[in-house]
């Protein structure tokens, strides 16, 4: 009986031996780089009203203090384009060049960049449609959404933005007239 327990131990001690150096060269095959130092950065945003203030019209995030008919509440969500594109990759390890692999093939996303202009100009035309010259609690508010594939894909993550504002219609000061709405464009 004791020669066969020892053989059991002598079996286990092998097989947690053999798991351990299976894992090791797992683990060292997926090398993570070490992150050591993060660069400063100063990213700059930049709405520009200038070209609606030209024609009249008033984005602002706070209320507005003069005469003004009340029109309603916009609402509006931006979400930028994302495309699903194949890629190769021409640099294999040496491993896979002598298994006789060449490249690799996998699936990626081209995200778009958010292009505040675009959303701009949508919440101009449609505060204009609405009858407005202005729109006060102006809310732009960047969140990110994630879109799930088929197992066999990479999802993907993109920014969307969400835009809030109360629509007024301003008059001029000390006249009883309100400021005119240029048409849509």
């Amino acid at each position: 009986m004791s020669g066969i327990y020892i053989f059991y131990r002598r079996t286990r001690i092998a097989l947690i031996l053999f798991t351990i150096s299976a894992f090791s060269a797992c683990i060292a095959e997926q090398e993570v780089p070490v992150l050591m130092h993060v660069p400063e950065e100063i990213q700059t945003f930049l709405l520009d009203f200038s070209y609606y203030t030209e024609k009249g019209f008033l984005f602002t995030p706070r209320s507005y203090s003069g005469k003004y008919n009340s029109i309603g509440v916009l609402e509006f969500k931006y979400n930028v384009e994302a495309e699903m594109v194949v890629k190769n990759l021409n640099e294999v390890s040496e491993e896979a060049r002598k298994s006789g692999v060449k490249t690799i093939t996998y699936y990626d996303w081209e995200v778009a960049e958010i292009d505040y202009q675009v959303i701009l100009d949508h919440a101009y035309r449609k505060a204009c449609a609405m009858g407005g010259n202005a729109m006060i609690n102006f809310k732009l508010e960047v969140k990110h959404e994630e879109y799930e594939n088929a197992p066999e894909y990479p999802g993907v993550i993109v920014p969307v933005v969400y835009v809030s504002g109360f629509v007024i219609q301003r008059y001029y000061p000390y006249h009883t007239e309100p400021l005119p709405v240029e048409p849509t464009e």
